[in-house]
C-alpha cells in the first residue's frame, strides 16, 4: 500500500488499520503522518527512500497508490521498472495519478470510504490477505534501513541530518510540525522512522518551490492555536523572511528551526553538482551569507545556536516555554517564537546519503 496523499493523524490511523486487515505493508512520506499517528504498527515501513535505494527487491502483485506518489525517487524507480503488476489507484478527485503508466485501475472513492468497504468485507470474501512471509520481507528491510542509519549516524553526531531526525523525536502529543520543500522534507522522510507520539505534519506539496513557507506555517498554527515547529532551510527562509512578521504581530507559538548550510544545499544531491564551481555556486549554491541572528532581531525574536546535538535538544525543549505574557513584548527575550540556527555545510548531507546507500547495499548482500 503507497500512500502520497496528505492525511490527517485520524485518517492515517485508518490507513493503517486498513493495511493490518489486508495484511500488507503500508508506506508514504511525512505528509501522510503515518509515521506520527499515535498508532504504531508492523506493517508501517518507514526508511523508504533508503530501502529503494537498493533495486534488487521482489516485486509485488498488487500495488494499491492512495493519491499520488510519495517523495522517495527511489521508490518511483522501483515501481517504474516493475511488471506484472495490477496496480489500482484510488483517488476521489477522478484523475488519472499514473504519472509512472503503471496503473490499470482508477477506483474514484475517497480513501476512508475504501477503508470501510474493506473492513466490512470477510476475508473468504476478500481473497487478498497477504503471504506473512511478505510482511516479514519488507520489516526486515527495514530494519536493516534503520540499523544503517543508526551505525552510519551516531546519536550524538550535530549536522543537519541529524538534528532533523531528533526534532521529529522530539515533539510531542498534539503538536504540529510544519516542513518546507527542498532538504527539510527530505531529511524527515530519510532519516526520522517512526514516533510513539500523535502529532501533525504539514507542507507545501503541490507548490513547486520555496516561497511563502513561513507563512503558510503561520496560518496553520493561528488556526490550530498549537505550538507550531518549522524546519525550513535558510534560501527558503529568505524567499518568505517577511512571514516572520505574521508570526510577531499574531504572537505565535512558533519556533523556527533553520538549516543554514549558506544556499541551496539540495542541488548537492543532483547532477548539477559536477558543474564547475563558477557556474554552480552563482546558478545553484547561490551563498546568501544572511546573519540569521539580526534576522531573529528584526523580527522580535529569540535567537539559539546550539553548537552540539544536546544542545539543540534542550533549547527546542525550552522554545516550548516562551513566556505568554503580553507584557514586554518588544523585548526579544519574552517573544512567543524563536529561531534557531543549525549550520551546516552544502554538501555534506549528499556525501553522508551516498554512504548510506552504499552501506546499506553491502548490509542487504
Amino acid at each position: 500500500i503507497i500512500v502520497g496523499r496528505e492525511l490527517t493523524t485520524q485518517q492515517a490511523t485508518k490507513m493503517i488499520e486498513l493495511a493490518e486487515i489486508v495484511g500488507w505493508p503500508i508506506l508514504g512520506d511525512p505528509l501522510t503522518n503515518l509515521g506520527n499517528c499515535g498508532k504504531e504498527s508492523d506493517n508501517y515501513i518507514s526508511h523508504v527512500d533508503l530501502i529503494f535505494a537498493d533495486q534488487r527487491l521482489e516485486t509485488p502483485e498488487i500495488v494499491w497508490q492512495f493519491g499520488n506518489l510519495p517523495l522517495a525517487k527511489n521508490l518511483m524507480l522501483y515501481l517504474k521498472q516493475s511488471n506484472d503488476l495490477t496496480y489500482v489507484i484510488i483517488d476521489e478527485s477522478e484523475s488519472w495519478k499514473d504519472w509512472l503508466h503503471q496503473s490499470n485501475y482508477v477506483l474514484p472513492i475517497d480513501p476512508l470510504t475504501f477503508c470501510s468497504m474493506v473492513k466490512n468485507m470477510s476475508d473468504e470474501a476478500f481473497h487478498t490477505h497477504a503471504d506473512r512471509n511478505w510482511l516479514s520481507y519488507w520489516q526486515e528491510r527495514a530494519k536493516l534501513a534503520r540499523q544503517t542509519i543508526e551505525t552510519t549516524l551516531p546519536l550524538e553526531a550535530y549536522n543537519e541530518s541529524n538534528a532533523s531526525k531528533r526534532l521529529f523525536q522530539l515533539l510531542k502529543f498534539d503538536e504540529t510540525l510544519f516542513l518546507s520543500n527542498s532538504n527539510a522534507i527530505r531529511f524527515i522522510d530519510r532519516y526520522a522512522g517512526f514516533s510513539k507520539q500523535r502529532f501533525s505534519v504539514y507542507g507545501n506539496r503541490g507548490v513547486n518551490g520555496i516561497d511563502g513557507i513561513i507563512s503558510t506555517a503561520a496560518g496553520i498554527c493561528a488556526a490550530k492555536k498549537q505550538q507550531m515547529f518549522l524546519l525550513i532551510g535558510d534560501l527558503a527562509l529568505f524567499h518568505d523572511m517577511n512571514g516572520l512578521q505574521i508570526i510577531k504581530e499574531l504572537e505565535l507559538p512558533v519556533t523556527v528551526i533553520v538549516l543554514n548550510n549558506n544556499g541551496g544545499g539540495i542541488f548537492s544531491f543532483l547532477p548539477q553538482r559536477e558543474l564547475d564551481n563558477s557556474f554552480f555556486d552563482p546558478l545553484f549554491s547561490t551563498p546568501l551569507h544572511l546573519d540569521l541572528e539580526k534576522v531573529a532581531d528584526l523580527y522580535c525574536g529569540a535567537y539559539k545556536k546550539p553548537k552540539s546535538l544536546t544542545e539543540f535538544e534542550q533549547i527546542v525543549c525550552e522554545s516550548r516555554e516562551r513566556i505568554d505574557s503580553k507584557d514586554n513584548r518588544e523585548e526579544k527575550e519574552n517573544s512567543t517564537w524563536t529561531l534557531i540556527e543549525v549550520v551546516g555545510e552544502q554538501k555534506a548531507p549528499a556525501e553522508l546519503w551516498q554512504q548510506m546507500i552504499e552501506r546499506y547495499g553491502n548490509r542487504n548482500e
